[in-house]
């Protein structure tokens, strides 16, 4: 996948101790498409090396969960704001690493946000599709298609 949002998207994030705001404006993705949005923190960045990245997932203290999703609109933009606050992770959410951002993190922690393609909208499946990593992959093709990175600060 390519790192950053495509076109003249954008994405921004804002800090605290306790808590995590990301701001995404897509443009140039696929037009009515569902997307969904991880979120991949790597707790104590200094593990990792060479910087974060796939090779790091296992690092301790690392987590990957359900962020948000949408669906573009008829040119292939998206508006989408989604936040985390530091320890349990709200029930509900898809978690597939780890138990999120953990406390006092929030300015420490280097976050990547995962922008994940679920196809077009499915009659009847969109909340599938929108709320899970594989929701209707088995019908639609799934990619990771673009990561945004922030760095600690």
């Amino acid at each position: 996948f390519e790192t950053g949002v495509p076109g003249n998207g954008s994405g921004s994030m804002t800090r605290t101790k306790k808590a995590v705001w990301v701001d995404i404006n897509a443009a140039d993705l696929r037009e009515n498409t569902v997307y969904t949005l991880w979120w991949v923190v790597w707790n104590a960045p200094g593990k990792c090396t060479d910087g974060c990245g796939e090779d790091d997932i296992g690092v301790r203290g690392n987590s990957i969960f359900y962020a948000g999703g949408f669906i573009t609109d008829d040119g292939g933009n998206a508006n989408v704001s989604v936040h985390v606050e530091a320890g349990n992770l709200r029930g509900g959410i898809q978690i597939l690493l780890g138990g999120g951002l953990e406390p006092n993190k929030g300015n420490k922690a280097e976050m990547h946000m995962i922008i994940r393609s679920h196809g077009e909208p499915v009659a009847g499946y969109v909340d599938l599709q929108i709320g899970s990593v594989e929701g209707l992959c088995d019908v639609n093709v799934c990619t990771d298609d673009y990561a945004l990175v922030f760095e600690p600060l």
